[in-house]
């Protein structure tokens, strides 16, 4: 576990690096909240993940992972929005199910 973690931070440190020299790259910002989300810092996780999706509104992956942090930051509203707009998208699979169910059931 701690070898994931200083891998996490190490990947974090990098990403910051690239986003320093291009702020508004959704593939980063994208990376980075994904991180961020891992690590537990569910906030940051959102505002990256907020920025990248502005950048890229069809960023699946970044859609779905913002739906689970808004999930655990007790937002269901929010939460089901961004699983039903991935699964509009076409992302049709199990987790994006499952979590538009827990985002119906908390709501």
């Amino acid at each position: 576990m701690r070898h994931e973690l200083e891998q996490s931070e190490e990947a974090l440190a990098d990403v910051n690096v690239a986003l320093a020299a291009r702020p508004d790259d959704s593939d980063g910002l994208e990376l980075r909240g994904i991180l961020h989300r891992l690590a537990g810092r569910t906030v940051e996780a959102v505002a990256d993940l907020d920025r990248a999706i502005e950048l890229n509104p069809g960023a699946l992956l970044a859609i779905t992972v913002r739906g689970g942090a808004l999930l655990a930051l007790r937002r269901p509203d929010a939460a089901y929005a961004d699983f039903s707009r991935a699964i509009e998208l076409g992302l049709d699979d199990a987790d994006t199910w499952v979590g538009r169910g827990r985002a119906a059931l908390d709501r």
